[in-house]
């Protein structure tokens, strides 16, 4: 089994146009189940006029075959035209029971599973992919000229994961005049084909036009010839394989392992090179201090190590706080996200911006983000110092 999701930044832009096309596509290759993903804004039901209903038991889901070869699954199904908005928790935890439940037509393990994912780039798409980390093979972009910025940094986010991008694809690149051929660029001239190249992409333009209308009117029955690109990108879908775990990546386990049992000492050793590395008083200067600072490091969703500290208003120095009543902020960051800001491959800001640093605290969130980050670059230094040459290039 392997999976592939089709994405973008910015709604609108025919993401889910493009999911569906390459699910009836790639099932002329091998068995294919389409996802829609997007649980709360589901649409691909619509685009491919799917009525049934899906039966729902203790025991079993009943997914739905629309097709030789094509199987498919929405909430829209199920909910049937009533508004949803879940928590990401039960999101997720969907689609794992149809993965787990489901009574599938085609063969799940011989299958590709397209995800039609939900614009925009939250938890969800980071627990999606974490879903789907051993099977995912890449990502389709979607986007439009208008939306350069939005595709940067779709892309951004995907590669911050780990996910190659197999193709970009900008809709609504232009609009062809049937009497004269002239080409129009409504929405401004594309702008993504450099950023394809740049990241040795696949890229596609799809022009305005009545053809993709009338055949999305027509559930999609035949893909229109401005889509012809979805047949390229099916066939390399079609060939590539989920990475397998490699002999380095067990060794990286065992250093995982190593770096836990030392995690700790080397968190205090990074607050103390604090005190005499670092220029505290513009920090109590700024009104930080006073407050117990949670730090808590994880590692594949377990806490490794935990410590309180807080920065001292008197002395100026930020001192370990061995039992404390109350904290005021609480700090997490991933293992991972150490190691990354550490290897100078993220700064602490971007682990914020992507979520794998959070921050939790009445004005912490923001107020106190350029203290926090100062101190949690310090911290992946350290523990990065921890791991042997190849620990650190394999984790």
């Amino acid at each position: 089994m392997k999976s592939v999701i089709v994405c973008s930044v910015k709604g609108g832009v025919g993401k889910s146009l493009i999911a569906a096309s390459l699910g009836i596509e790639l099932s002329k290759r091998m068995p294919t189940v389409l996802i829609d993903a997007d649980i709360d804004s589901f649409n691909l039901s619509e685009i491919l006029k799917v009525e049934e209903d899906i039966k729902v038991s203790r025991d079993s889901i009943e997914i739905a075959g629309i097709a030789d070869n094509l199987d498919f699954f929405s909430m829209g199904l199920i909910a049937k035209g009533k508004s949803v908005s879940m928590k990401t928790l039960q999101y997720v935890n969907i689609l794992q029971d149809v993965l787990r439940r489901g009574r599938f037509n085609v063969n799940l393990k011989e299958s590709v599973l397209v995800f039609d994912v939900p614009a925009g780039f939250s938890d969800i798409h980071r627990e999606l992919i974490k879903m789907q980390v051993e099977t995912l093979v890449g990502a389709v972009v979607v986007t439009q000229p208008a939306s350069y910025n939005d595709a940067v940094r779709c892309i951004n986010n995907l590669k911050f994961f780990g996910v190659p991008v197999i193709a970009v694809v900008e809709n609504m690149a232009y609009f062809q005049c049937s009497q004269c051929g002239k080409k129009y660029y409504i929405f401004g001239e594309p702008t993504c084909v450099e950023l394809a190249k740049e990241i040795d992409a696949r890229y596609y333009q799809v022009p305005l036009s009545d053809n993709i209308r009338t055949a999305v009117e027509l559930g999609l029955a035949e893909i229109p010839d401005e889509l012809y690109f979805v047949s390229d990108i099916a066939d390399e879908v079609a060939l590539l394989e989920p990475a397998t775990e490699s002999i380095l990546s067990k060794i990286g386990k065992k250093a995982r392992k190593v770096v836990r049992e030392n995690i700790a000492k080397a968190v205090i050793a990074a607050l103390k090179k604090i005190n005499t590395e670092f220029d505290l008083k513009q920090w109590v200067d700024k009104g930080y201090g006073g407050g117990v600072i949670q730090i808590t490091i994880t590692d594949e969703d377990k806490e490794v190590a935990s410590l309180c500290f807080k920065l001292d208003k008197q002395k100026a120095k930020v001192v370990i706080v061995r039992s404390a009543k109350k904290v005021d902020v609480n700090v997490i960051a991933t293992l991972d996200a150490l190691a990354k800001i550490a290897r100078k491959e993220i700064t602490a800001e971007d682990a914020f911006l992507m979520g794998e640093i959070t921050v939790f605290g009445e004005g912490a969130a923001i107020g106190s983000l350029d203290f926090l980050t100062n101190i949690w670059s310090k911290i992946a230094d350290e523990v990065y110092a921890k791991l042997s040459p190849i620990a650190r290039f394999i984790i």
